[in-house]
């Protein structure tokens, strides 16, 4: 985030507190923006820090093809940079990343890779299935459960109204056979979607670089806006298709 603000200082003759401070000001407008386009992700629940968006029964309910198509889901970890106090550096250690991050899990349609979901920012050494069972999702009603696909970090995870797919595990001491092999393959080629979203929400350096802003919430913010930014291009692109 600091080279961006020493571009928008340069681009704009501005010192770099100012820019940080117009940063600081646009971000919370631009969020709205997003909301009011119906672009930003939803958020059902968590410290209340990020307003609340459309729940996933109302999207659902406007998007009733996603019965039928299911939805993917994944978590992803921006670094950040070590934090002085112990408890902190403890907390923000992800042991998978081997550094320090803060991690979110996004659900994201199959189709077109638009991010319809966004977990509450946590640190990088909390789990990504325990980030999504703390989020309390809850798709509503249906006659037959919806399909969440999901990698097998997520294994064991246990929503109502939703039915986990995950890839065939391996057993122990043993192989998998050809069938499960090939139905890997393919459970593989529609979960990559979700990775694609990932890559397109990161387009956006300021969740793809170090973060270093001590503000509280706003590595939070900063992550709704780049999946908002990333719907609006997936919206364009299709209208423009």
């Amino acid at each position: 985030m600091y080279p961006l603000l020493f571009l928008h200082g340069m681009l704009f003759n501005l010192s770099e507190s100012n820019a940080c401070w117009w940063v600081h000001e646009y971000l919370p407008v631009l969020d709205k923006a997003l909301e009011y386009a119906h672009k930003r992700p939803v958020h059902p629940g968590g410290s209340g820090r990020r307003p609340r968006g459309r729940n996933l029964e109302e999207l659902i309910r406007d998007f009733p093809e996603l019965i039928e198509l299911g939805i993917l889901g994944d978590g992803t970890e921006r670094p950040v940079r070590k934090p002085k106090d112990k408890k902190a550096r403890e907390s923000e250690y992800s042991g998978k990343k081997k550094r320090h991050t803060k991690k979110n899990v996004l659900l994201a349609r199959p189709d077109n890779q638009e991010v319809l979901y966004l977990s509450e920012t946590r640190d990088g050494s909390v789990h990504d299935k325990r980030v999504i069972e703390d989020e309390g999702l809850s798709p509503g009603k249906y006659k037959k459960p919806i399909l969440l696909g999901l990698d097998l970090g997520f294994e064991g995870l246990s929503i109502p109204g939703f039915k986990p797919m995950l890839p065939k595990k391996k057993p122990k001491g043993q192989e998998l056979t050809e069938v499960q092999k090939s139905q890997n393959k393919t459970f593989s080629r529609i979960r990559v979607k979700v990775e694609n979203a990932i890559c397109g929400v990161k387009r956006s350096r300021c969740v793809f670089d170090t973060y270093r802003n001590i503000k509280v919430g706003t590595d939070d913010l900063l992550m709704s806006v780049a999946c908002g930014l990333h719907n609006v291009r997936v919206a364009y692109r299709y209208q423009k298709a």
